[in-house]
């Protein structure tokens, strides 16, 4: 008899990247490599009471571009951030065409447990059954689903457009042309991964951090984000990328603000470690913990903290230097002081398997302290498109790869 997988959830002019690669990565078998692998992900964020979206009889057409093949998927759905248990009555995949409309040929209807609805409660996430469905690496998967009602667990900004119905509409999960989705949404509702069955895969890196991981700065619709660059980059070597940034994030919980989510250290297990076949872990973070009170110390103990949980796991851990943003706002010469210390501990420390070092690789060589002007979305934080394509560019394949 199927099972419902219930999971439970807790809370140009600059210099060549400098890696230091500390240990190699353990090849895969071919027994561990004939698994589920996650294709697509988002990292759901807590948000305070006065913005929860409260979604009452709704249809939602969410599109993933996964970043892996295969000849099967499954879905991922969340209500960890709900107070009440949340009923789906129906869920379906399809390949998107254009807008919000599918290819009707692709179609299908999804299961839990054998079961076309199911009911998530608060504080969990659902796997579905697979689902025969061939799919490509940059292939745009559909995920439709009916919400009879509940508090959304979502992701704010997508940086892509997704597709809803009015409320009060009904079922309209089975609409292929999508005219009954005319609300155009850029936040991602409920659904937080895609998994497909890649027995030729070598597994899949999660990309751990904040806006600038999350995309803040770059292009809606045009996957420019780093993570979705290096996607494209490790497509041929049969890996696959999620990304689990969140802008405003943390690494510690003393770095925490309004709206920036859970901090890392305390989503790791579910973002990264839960994920299906993951192999390896980027780490780039720590630049909001230094913006609010957090101190070097701080940081570099959470650094510590999420390096050492994701080795025991069995994955290899990439740290990355945190980028310059002395000609931002929000920034203080002590802010500054604690950024050189916490990238000096991330070049020298044991803790990571390799580490890439972003700071000269980013940085202006006319004021050090600043994003050079030519990878600057223009709030000195930020990296433009070119500087997205620079930092993926920068992330040590061999490593990621691995042999």
């Amino acid at each position: 008899m199927a099972s419902v997988a219930l999971l439970a959830t807790s809370a140009g002019p600059a210099p060549a990247p400098s890696l230091v690669a500390r240990t190699d990565p353990p090849p895969l078998g071919a027994t561990e490599q004939r698994h589920w692998v996650g294709a697509w992900a988002t990292a759901p964020v807590r948000e305070r009471h006065d913005e929860r979206r409260v979604v009452r009889d709704q249809s939602f057409r969410m599109v993933a571009r996964l970043t892996l093949g295969g000849p099967r998927l499954r879905a991922r759905l969340s209500n960890v951030y709900g107070s009440d248990p949340v009923t789906f009555t129906q869920v379906r995949v399809a390949l998107r065409v254009s807008g919000p409309a599918v290819d009707p040929a692709t179609d299908h209807q999804v299961r839990f447990g054998g079961k076309p609805r199911v009911t998530v409660p608060a504080g969990r996430e659902i796997v579905s059954d697979e689902v025969s469905f061939p799919t490509r690496p940059g292939t745009d998967v559909a995920v439709s689903f009916h919400v009879v009602d509940g508090v959304a667990t979502r992701h704010p900004l997508a940086f892509t457009t997704h597709y809803a119905s009015p409320p009060g509409s009904g079922d309209v999960t089975a609409d292929i042309r999508g005219e009954r989705f005319t609300a155009h949404v850029h936040t991602t509702y409920f659904l937080t991964g895609v998994d497909v069955w890649a027995p030729h895969a070598r597994g899949a890196i999660v990309t751990l951090g904040d806006s600038i991981t999350d995309g803040s700065s770059s292009t809606p619709g045009t996957y420019g984000r780093w993570p979705d660059v290096l996607a494209r980059r490790l497509a041929k070597h049969n890996v696959g990328v999620l990304n689990a940034g969140i802008s405003a994030n943390a690494v510690t919980p003393v770095g925490s603000r309004p709206g920036g989510g859970d901090p890392a250290m305390a989503r790791l297990t579910r973002d990264v470690l839960r994920q299906s076949g993951v192999r390896a872990l980027v780490v780039l973070e720590g630049t909001n913990d230094l913006a609010t009170k957090a101190t070097a110390a701080d940081v570099i103990d959470g650094l510590r903290f999420i390096a050492q949980r994701a080795r025991q796991a069995g994955l290899t851990v990439v740290g990355a230097t945190i980028l310059p943003r002395g000609c931002g706002e929000f920034w203080t010469a002590d802010a500054e002081q604690h950024r050189k210390a916490v990238n000096r501990w991330i070049r020298t420390t044991p803790a990571f398997d390799a580490v890439v070092d972003l700071e000269p690789v980013m940085r202006d060589p006319g004021a050090p302290t600043c994003l050079h002007p030519r990878y600057d979305s223009g709030d000195g934080l930020h990296p433009n498109q070119e500087g997205m394509r620079r930092i993926a560019d920068a992330m040590p394949l061999s490593v990621l790869v691995g042999r």
